[in-house]
């Protein structure tokens, strides 16, 4: 049977990784003076991400004008239910509802 001390132990990813006789601040001989002036960091951001964020905040915005309730539904159901043709027990609201809430879940 296996000791705990003679099996490996996990890898700690924070711990620096020493290779050979090279330690991780052994990158370059160049001093941090010379690093900021010759080196620059640079993002592009590819056409596909910019019409993404395009996108993304016209459906916000569009989203933030949109009435949580639409009166429209409302009226109709309203008039349904006072001339006797709308059944809340029906089959048909029970599978509307359901689907409602199973669609907004991702369900």
């Amino acid at each position: 049977m296996a000791r705990i001390s003679e099996v490996s132990q996990p890898i700690d990813p924070r711990e620096p990784k020493h290779v050979g006789d090279r330690r991780p601040s052994d990158s370059t001989s160049e001093t941090a003076s010379d690093s900021a002036t010759s080196r620059s960091d640079s993002v592009n951001i590819s056409s596909d991400a910019r019409d993404t964020d395009a996108l993304r905040y016209k459906l916000t915005a569009e989203a933030a004008n949109t009435p949580d309730v639409r009166e429209d539904k409302v009226a109709d159901v309203k008039t349904r239910i006072a001339s006797g043709e709308f059944d809340a027990n029906s089959d048909e609201v029970k599978h509307a509802v359901a689907y409602g809430i199973l669609n907004q879940l991702g369900i």
